[in-house]
């Protein structure tokens, strides 16, 4: 059942300067939470679902999510670093925001961030308040031309030597202009990795995706997907095993298909690397979930008292 907001949708803001870096323009808040925002203390819920989640379980996830990196940026990084860490990588990214507006709390949630140049992109999914606001999924996209394009096994190499042995390999033979080489690394709740023979376990889940099925491309969740997961609380909590593991995922396209040039049958055309954290992804989502829950209650209750001074005569 999903509560009864209003979604704007996704504003797709022209970019709006964090840290000072591009061009200046008004940016909205962070919501601190909805108590704030209604000037009114929220009700606690009466029955959250399990894994609701809170801002010092997300902050404490956070902590410990920054296992691996793409291009020095961490799962759990807070996002004034990740934005500093990406001027000193590449200053000529591009930024829009991605946020999501709700009525019942009189502004925007920035949920994520889109960086992009003619060779690479960055997608940062953010958590939202009430929680700390720290980085929950991250990818990379890169693209080459023929003449700056690696090996399939160079890009493997180095891929290996930055996350250790994967769980799931399709293989060099899988690199061709009709499929992609797909390398999954997924680690358990302990951190120890996992062995993958399908290459499928945990691809669906909503902290992991964001990769097109047929292409070496990666975007940010739309605002829709977004507001389901916030605003349904079966989508939260569930139980479900991949709650509990960490996924880093790479897919590896054949150079120059798209422009129809003959090249060396290894060269890699396109390559992204997206990584996710479940425990955060949906302590986080949890959390945010309960804030909206607890706005719309005190809605509700301010909307009810003021209809009890509605007397007409009868």
């Amino acid at each position: 059942m999903l509560l009864r907001i209003s979604v704007l949708g996704a504003a797709i803001v022209g970019v709006a300067l964090l840290l000072g870096w591009m061009q200046p323009a008004a940016a909205a808040d962070q919501f601190q939470s909805g108590a704030d925002l209604l000037g009114t203390p929220s009700p606690q819920p009466s029955g959250p679902p399990p894994n609701t989640g809170t801002p010092e379980q997300t902050a404490k996830l956070a902590a410990a999510a920054g296992k691996y990196d793409i291009a020095g940026m961490k799962l759990g990084m807070p996002l004034k670093e990740a934005m500093q860490t990406l001027k000193a990588h590449n200053p000529k990214l591009q930024m829009k925001k991605d946020t999501i507006k709700y009525d019942v709390l009189g502004g925007e949630l920035l949920y994520g961030l889109t960086l992009t140049s003619p060779d690479e992109r960055f997608i940062f999914s953010l958590t939202m308040p009430p929680n700390p606001i720290v980085v929950s999924k991250l990818a990379r996209v890169l693209t080459f031309t023929k003449e700056t394009a690696p090996t399939q096994q160079v890009i493997v190499e180095g891929l290996i030597q930055k996350y250790g042995q994967p769980s799931y390999d399709n293989g060099p033979n899988q690199f061709n202009d009709a499929n992609l080489r797909i390398i999954n690394w997924l680690d358990d709740a302990d951190g120890s990795r996992m062995k993958d023979e399908t290459g499928q376990l945990c691809t669906t889940s909503n902290s992991f995706t964001g990769i097109p099925h047929r292409s070496a491309d990666a975007g940010q969740m739309p605002a829709q997907g977004v507001a389901m997961l916030l605003e349904s609380r079966f989508s939260i909590g569930q139980g479900d095993v991949c709650e509990t593991r960490r996924m880093v995922q790479a897919r590896l396209q054949r150079c120059c298909q798209r422009q129809n040039i003959l090249a060396a049958p290894d060269l890699v055309g396109a390559l992204v690397v997206h990584m996710g954290d479940g425990p955060l992804d949906e302590q986080a989502t949890g959390a945010t979930h309960e804030m909206l829950v607890n706005a719309v209650k005190a809605k509700d209750a301010k909307d009810k008292a003021g209809a009890q001074k509605n007397r007409p005569k009868l």
